[in-house]
């Protein structure tokens, strides 16, 4: 009678391995050149956010130049229709380029600084009775909508922004408070003017 022994146990199967050496180069390697191109990206819009207002910038000094010939001109001279049509004229551009650097200068600092400071503090001043559905940013106002689950959590949450370095002094020119079909109770606070973003 014959006895066999298998030595060849499972201990000594070559278990398979899920990603080899290689494949883990490659996926490193590839996460590598997304991370620069997204880092390179974000740079080329911040450089033509800068070169945008420094142009402003430059186009808003030649009109305040202007404006005070002018303004010199018709204190040298006797006052003249034409000057004084002149004047107006440059008084209603200037104001126009600087309503435009504000705008230029807005959106720099929302390209600098992105959502980030504003999701930041929101996480920050996070309320157990308020559930965050919704918000929109536009050149600095922000608008809120979302869920309360106590009558006043919304007065509350809101007084809280006072700690907040990007929603301290943010005014609301409305709150609306309505009933869904859950009987959840859904608010909204709405700023002048806003771009929707949706978390």
């Amino acid at each position: 009678m014959k006895t066999r022994v298998n030595l060849y146990t499972q201990d000594f199967v070559k278990k398979k391995e899920v990603l080899s050496l290689l494949q883990m180069v490659y996926v490193w390697a590839a996460l590598l050149v997304l991370t620069v191109l997204g880092y390179s990206y974000y740079q080329w819009q911040l450089t033509s956010a800068r070169a945008e207002q420094q142009a402003s910038a430059n186009q808003l000094q030649r009109q305040q130049a202007e404006l005070e010939q002018l303004n010199q001109r018709v204190s040298e001279h006797l006052p003249s229709k034409r000057l004084q049509q002149e004047l107006t004229y440059k008084k209603a551009e200037l104001a126009a380029k600087q309503k435009l650097l504000g705008a230029v200068l807005g959106r720099e600092q929302l390209k600098n600084n992105g959502f980030a400071a504003v999701l930041t503090d929101l996480a920050k001043l996070n309320d157990k009775d308020i559930r965050l559905t919704q918000f929109a940013i536009e050149q600095g106002n922000v608008s809120l909508s979302g869920i309360a689950y106590a009558n006043d959590a919304v007065p509350r949450w809101v007084k809280s922004f006072k700690q907040s370095e990007t929603l301290a002094g943010q005014e609301f020119s409305l709150l609306k408070v309505s009933r869904d079909e859950n009987e959840e109770l859904s608010f909204q606070l709405i700023a002048n003017t806003v771009k929707e973003a949706k978390q």
